[in-house]
C-alpha cells in the first residue's frame, strides 16, 4: 500500500497494481477539496481500520461518495464544483481529470464563470454564467426584452380594445337601425289604425243606407264593411277591431263582437313588440266579456284567467 489512508486512490489500495501516476495525485487533492468543503474527508477513516489492503482497493471501488453540496453546511455549493470534485475522486484513473494543469483550468473557469469541461453545460446553465460574466451587458438586454414584450402586450391589448370597440359600434349602430325601423312600422301602423277608425265614426255612409239610419246601424255596417275588406297589417286589423267592439258590446250585437274579437286574439297573441302584451290582455278581457254579455258561460273564467297571466309576465 503506497499513501495515506483516506486520502489514497484505490490503484494506490492494488497490491497486484503498482501503477500509481499523476491521476493519483488527482485523486488524493479531490479528498482534500472534498474535505475542506465539507469539514470531512468523503470516506470515514474509521472505515479502513482493521482492513487489508485487497479489503481497502475493495471499498474504494464499489463505493461512491455523497456529492459535497448534500454533505456540506457551510452554505451553498454549485454544482459546478460538485462536478469538479467528484471528477478527482472516480475510483478509474481514466475518468479523472489527466494532469494537475487540467484540474487547475477547470477550478479557473469555475472562478470566472464559465461552464467547467467535466460536463455538458445545459444552455440555461451557458446563458447564466454569460449573464455573470457580463452584467452590464446583460443588464441591457434584459431591458429591451422587456420593453419588447411590454410593447407587444400594449400592442395586442390595444388591437383587442379596437376591435372591441368597432364591433360595440357596429352593434350599436345595427340596434339603432333596427329600432329606427321598428320606429317607422309603428308610425305607419298607428297611421292605418287612425284613418280606418276615422271612417268608421265619420258615419260617412250613414244616408247612403237608404233612411236616416241609427248609430247602432251605422257601427254595424262599418263593422261589417271592416269585416269584408279587413286592413293587410295583422296589428292594424286587431287595433281596428278592438275598437269597434266596445260598440258591439254596447249594442249586444254577440255575433258581430265574436268575429271582431277573434280578429284581435289573433292578432296579438305572441306579439312580441313593446305594447304586444297590452294588447293581448285587452282582447283577452273582450273575449271573456263577449261571452258573458252572450250568455256563453264556458270559457268566461279561462280568458280572465290569461288576461291575468299576461298582465303578471309584462310587469
Amino acid at each position: 500500500v503506497v499513501g495515506t489512508l483516506g486520502y489514497m486512490s484505490p490503484e494506490q489500495a492494488d497490491p497486484h497494481r503498482p501503477d500509481a501516476d499523476v491521476r493519483s495525485d488527482v485523486y488524493s487533492l479531490g479528498v482534500l477539496c472534498y474535505e475542506l468543503l465539507t469539514g470531512s474527508p468523503p470516506f470515514p477513516i474509521e472505515d479502513f481500520s482493521g482492513k487489508s489492503a485487497s479489503q481497502i482497493h475493495d471499498y474504494l471501488l464499489t463505493r461512491t461518495p455523497r456529492l459535497p453540496s448534500r454533505r456540506s453546511a457551510r452554505g451553498e455549493i454549485s454544482s459546478d464544483l460538485d462536478s469538479i470534485v467528484m471528477t478527482c475522486l472516480r475510483s478509474a484513473p481514466t475518468q479523472r481529470y489527466g494532469s494537475m494543469h487540467a484540474l487547475s483550468e477547470d477550478l479557473l473557469r469555475f472562478l470566472q464563470d464559465h461552464p467547467v469541461l467535466v460536463k455538458s453545460p445545459s444552455a440555461t446553465e451557458i446563458f447564466r454564467k454569460w449573464c455573470a460574466r457580463n452584467r452590464p451587458l446583460a443588464a441591457a438586454l434584459l431591458f429591451a426584452v422587456i420593453s419588447l414584450v411590454a410593447g407587444a402586450a400594449a400592442l395586442v391589448v390595444g388591437m383587442r380594445e379596437a376591435n372591441a370597440k368597432e364591433k360595440l359600434a357596429q352593434a350599436s349602430a345595427a340596434e339603432a337601425d333596427a329600432r329606427r325601423t321598428e320606429a317607422e312600422s309603428r308610425r305607419a301602423e298607428s297611421a292605418d289604425v287612425v284613418r280606418h277608425l276615422r271612417r268608421v265614426f265619420s258615419f260617412g255612409d250613414r244616408h247612403q243606407l237608404g233612411r236616416e239610419a241609427t248609430l247602432r246601424e251605422v257601427l254595424q255596417h262599418e263593422a261589417q264593411r271592416f269585416l269584408d275588406e279587413p286592413p293587410a297589417s295583422p296589428a292594424v286589423r286587431g287595433q281596428v277591431a278592438l275598437a269597434l267592439l266596445e260598440p258591439g258590446l254596447l249594442f249586444k250585437d254577440t255575433a258581430l263582437s265574436e268575429q271582431l274579437v277573434g280578429y284581435a286574439l289573433t292578432a296579438f297573441e305572441g306579439d312580441t313588440s313593446p305594447s304586444g302584451p297590452g294588447l293581448h290582455y285587452m282582447a283577452l278581457l273582450s273575449a271573456g266579456r263577449v261571452r258573458l254579455f252572450g250568455e256563453k258561460a264556458d270559457g268566461v273564467v279561462e280568458f280572465f284567467e290569461r288576461a291575468a297571466h299576461v298582465a303578471k309576465q309584462s310587469l
